[in-house]
């Protein structure tokens, strides 16, 4: 037996020694799992991880805000550093404005029997709306900057302070969501679903069991593969306040990435009226 070999052979039984010892005695022995230098080496694996995450997070801010928070959830960079647009700042604020109203007393009517009374009402003020409270439900009124970074949040306006405070829980998880897309699983058939439905909008369904269509449905036809659909499909989903092609790729990665992402929170004060820098 070469010398080399045989140093190598008793450094590896040593170190099987030495491994089973550690363990025996909870980790202390120096260099073990719980020993000072374990703990030393432990720390600095964390903190060169964190450098590398605080690293990606200033890259990250440099993109447009769907894709550095897309990057920041798949990535598990999180929330650090985060800073969103002021465009985007902007739109969601304006996604919780609710028309202003007050109470007024209508008098000159009359009740079942026929005798006068009065009743309160809410009427809506004219002009422009205001930044309110509670949960925030854009769909449908919204345009992508908020529908596809954050879609659906909570706000709590204090007109008082000119503030307006934005939460969020960062997530793929919903009541329609496929749990799929955030097991760890790879799904390979789910991921083309996605891509399909670039050009072929029915497809997208496949993969959301609370929206099973039937064969036949008016407006969501198949399409088959071909450059005019794809073209077509590019089109229309360019104009779609929640689909695009990108939204596609990126949920066609997730099935394919065989990875949990992370949650993260979003917690964000901007001014109540006003320029947002």
């Amino acid at each position: 037996m070469p010398l080399s070999d045989f140093f190598g052979q008793a450094s590896r039984k040593a170190g099987q020694v030495w491994g089973r010892a550690d363990r025996a005695l909870g980790g202390w022995l120096p260099g073990g799992a719980e020993s000072p230098i374990g703990s030393i080496k432990r720390s600095a694996q964390t903190v060169a991880g964190e450098g590398v995450k605080q690293a990606a997070a200033v890259v990250f801010n440099q993109l447009p805000d769907r894709v550095n928070l897309f990057a920041r959830y798949m990535t598990g960079v999180g929330n650090r550093n985060l800073q969103l647009d002021p465009s985007t700042l902007t739109d969601l604020r304006a996604a919780t404005e609710k028309t202003p109203t007050y109470t007024k007393k209508i008098t000159n009517i009359f009740d079942e029997r026929g005798n006068p009374t009065e009743q309160l009402a809410i009427l809506e003020k004219q002009g422009p709306g205001l930044p309110g409270s509670g949960a925030v439900d854009p769909y449908g009124t919204s345009p992508k900057s908020v529908t596809n970074t954050l879609g659906r949040f909570m706000a709590e306006a204090n007109p008082n302070a000119n503030t307006i405070r934005i939460t969020d829980t960062y997530d793929m998880i919903n009541a329609v969501e496929d749990p799929d897309l955030v097991s760890g699983k790879i799904q390979p058939q789910k991921a083309w679903n996605e891509v399909e439905s670039i050009w072929n909008p029915k497809a997208q369904f496949r993969n959301i069991k609370a929206f099973e269509l039937p064969a036949e449905m008016p407006g969501f036809k198949n399409r088959e593969y071909g450059l005019e659909n794809i073209q077509k499909g590019l089109s229309i989903n360019s104009y779609s306040p929640t689909f695009s092609p990108a939204t596609r790729m990126a949920r066609a990665l997730m099935y394919l990435s065989g990875q949990k992402p992370e949650p993260y929170s979003v917690d964000v004060t901007i001014p109540y009226s006003g320029k947002i820098k």
